[in-house]
């Protein structure tokens, strides 16, 4: 799953990369060969306040300061990923269909009240 890829990426390899839709969900759907129907059963679902089975793909984006050991980086954990040697157990929250470690608590709200 995109979000399952995309969280590993962060919380194991403390690399971001984008994953979902990316405001182009039409043409996603077509990529990914969605018909109607399953994309008439993820939109109910969605409604229904579960996101699990949202499609999507994961978008890595480069810039100026990247360097040849970043991507070396990356292509280890995608090795990893694939050969399901991630460490951590993770979770999928229904509200969001973003993955997250088994008892991982998010802190920085806490920290703007």
């Amino acid at each position: 799953h995109h979000a399952m890829v995309a969280a590993i990426l962060a919380y194991e390899g403390g690399i971001g990369v984008g994953n979902g839709c990316f405001c182009a969900q039409p043409y996603v759907m077509r990529l990914l060969e969605l018909g109607a129907a399953d994309q008439d059963r993820w939109r109910r679902a969605q409604l229904a306040g579960d996101k699990t089975g949202r499609p999507g793909m994961v978008r890595v984006s480069l810039a100026a300061y990247n360097t040849s050991e970043d991507i070396d980086a990356l292509v280890e954990m995608l090795h990893r990923i694939i050969r399901h040697e991630y460490e951590g157990a993770y979770e999928q929250a229904p509200e969001s269909g973003d993955y997250r470690p088994v008892g991982y608590e998010d802190t920085m709200p806490a920290a703007f009240l």
